[in-house]
């Protein structure tokens, strides 16, 4: 969390990282990413370097820039969670998606009109989705027995299964 000082994220993910299959780090941790990276690494764990905006949905030149950073900063898997206020927002991020499904990429549409982002992204290329146990822990977020209904409903016909 963005709440912990560098210092203590840092201790807290490397007192872990032995333990774990994935890091996840924030693009803009700048101060701990490449001690983090680097950490990962010889670990032989994979790097997921993210990027969260809980206000809106950048411009496609700002995602593209986004995936860019992330992979030149060591990312293994790019994770995108953003704001969509419309059904303009999940169609340009699930276009983005698109572009880039040959790339290990996690995108997230958050908020209501997002939703649907969490069921259908994985079949756009979107590495994985997320779904909560219990209390929604971000915007649209749907609880996993729902999920899970929905992935099994519209992927069990289909070829293309997501990976989730």
């Amino acid at each position: 969390p963005k709440n912990i000082a560098d210092n203590k994220r840092l201790e807290l993910l490397e007192a872990v990282m032995a333990l774990v299959n994935a890091v996840d780090i924030e693009l803009s941790s700048k101060v701990i990413l490449k001690r983090i990276v680097k950490k990962a690494r010889t670990f032989k764990k994979k790097v997921i370097i993210s990027y969260h905006n809980f206000k809106r949905t950048p411009t496609d030149k700002d995602l593209e820039s986004l995936i860019n950073r992330a992979g030149t900063a060591g990312a293994d898997i790019v994770k995108i969670a953003v704001q969509a206020k419309n059904k303009k927002d999940v169609i340009r991020l699930m276009n983005i998606t698109l572009k880039h499904s040959a790339k290990n990429l996690i995108t997230i549409a958050m908020g209501a009109q997002g939703t649907v982002s969490r069921v259908f992204f994985p079949f756009t290329g979107s590495v994985l989705t997320y779904a909560c146990i219990s209390k929604a822990v971000a915007p649209g977020q749907i609880p996993l027995d729902v999920l899970n209904r929905h992935l099994k409903l519209f992927y069990k016909k289909s070829s293309a299964h997501p990976r989730h």
